[in-house]
């Protein structure tokens, strides 16, 4: 009975400082990687069965084990430099040779033993999905080929980059690749979507934009690695991400697709155009955003204002609706569609819209206008639905015009 009771105490506490040694090793207070496998045989050994302890090798056990590398202030602007030459490379509209493209592909089944097969190259990303569809669709068998396995391999062995205190300074070249590459995949999505395609597995190289740079600054500018094998690997990277954009590679077909071929964007890097696409592949694939959103062609084709209010009664995804609103202008929406009037207080005058049966999709707004004493010009915002006193409305409109806020996740425009 004594020797229990002094027993229990001394195992409680043994399992608690072993349950404080492995929470330090996972924050990263040992500088080398923790021995996870080790740790939980002993683990275990002792009766534990937390997951959430025991599985140090999991994702963030990923974040914790991998070095972190520290810019000093000389080597900021480098690190940009190589930020911004791979910018450079993704903006890029200068259509590859075939030759090149081939190579690359080629290069890409070398490296995972497997014999070249037949090259299929596509004007538009589209047309490798279709490939990629009518395959899956036939009878006969094939086996996947992962093309980011290498380049994912090369990524995992560099450490992460840190700037101390500060965040990584932004230019407009960084600040505009970053948007054409976010509304880039989303376009292409949402056109897939439109033709029933499947996007599985994220097949183009040029995902790996955001660690290009830090790769290039690592192997080239601090030589990291040396060993030829690493070097093999980044040559590959290289290639596909310059000569490639998507990519569904197997077995039997290889079909490859090329990058945009033209651009056109707004003062603030987003995609954007009028009655024309913003991003098109050889007339093959074309593209139409609305500062920033993505439009089906229906609308996109035409001009700004020959845009409809009669549209919003039409159109269920709320992106897209919100682009429209702030194409066709609330006060065309105003008076076109039968708004009645709520409240009003001094200048401001809250209406609504509410939704009409006979609409195929429901149209629910409530809209302030006022004339501003300054510019003398009449301003109408969209305010929340719950508003419904012209004073509250009023207030939260001008809140919106003096704090970058958005409203539905949407930006607003006054």
């Amino acid at each position: 009975m004594f020797a229990s009771a002094i027993i229990r105490p001394v195992y409680c506490f043994a399992r608690a400082i072993l349950l404080v040694l492995i929470y330090c090793l996972r924050q990263g207070f040992a500088n080398a990687p923790p021995n996870t496998h080790y740790i939980r045989i002993f683990v275990s050994q002792l009766g534990f069965t937390n997951k959430s302890i025991l599985d140090c090798s999991s994702k963030n056990s990923m974040k914790c084990s991998r070095e972190k590398y520290f810019l000093s202030e000389k080597q900021v602007p480098i690190f940009l430099e190589y930020e911004e030459k791979w910018a450079k490379e993704f903006l890029s509209t200068n259509k590859p040779s075939l030759a090149s493209t081939e190579e690359a592909i080629a290069l890409l089944y070398q490296k995972q033993r497997l014999r070249l097969p037949e090259i299929v190259h596509c004007q538009s990303p589209l047309e490798v999905l279709e490939i990629a569809r009518s395959l899956r669709d036939s009878k006969g068998g094939f086996q996947r080929i992962n093309i980011h396995s290498t380049f994912v391999d090369l990524k995992e062995k560099l450490p992460m980059v840190k700037f101390g205190e500060k965040k990584m300074p932004k230019t407009d070249l960084l600040e505009l690749s970053k948007n054409v590459y976010c509304l880039l995949s989303l376009g292409i999505r949402m056109q897939a979507e439109e033709k029933k395609l499947t996007l599985d597995g994220r097949p183009y190289p040029r995902i790996w934009l955001p660690y290009m740079g830090k790769i290039d600054f690592f192997l080239s500018y601090l030589e990291y690695l040396s060993d030829a094998e690493v070097n093999d690997d980044w040559e590959l990277s290289k290639r596909l991400f310059r000569h490639c954009d998507y990519i569904f590679a197997t077995d039997t077909i290889c079909a490859v697709s090329s990058c945009h071929t033209d651009r056109r964007i707004d003062s603030s890097f987003r995609l954007h155009a009028c009655a024309e696409p913003a991003v098109s592949y050889s007339g093959k694939l074309d593209l139409y955003f609305y500062h920033g959103y993505w439009l089906p062609a229906k609308y996109g084709k035409f001009p700004f204002s020959e845009w409809k209010p009669e549209w919003l009664l039409q159109e269920s995804r709320e992106d897209i609706r919100q682009a429209l609103i702030q194409g066709i202008g609330l006060p065309k929406i105003l008076h076109s569609l039968n708004a009645h009037k709520i409240d009003s207080w001094r200048e401001y005058t809250l209406f609504a819209i509410t939704p009409v049966q006979v609409a195929p999709i429901p149209l629910n707004l409530k809209i302030v206008e006022w004339n501003d004493l300054e510019s003398d010009k009449s301003i109408t915002v969209e305010v929340p639905l719950h508003l419904n006193c012209s004073m509250e409305a009023a207030f939260w409109a001008e809140s919106m015009s003096f704090h970058l806020r958005k409203f539905r996740g949407y930006p607003i425009r006054l």
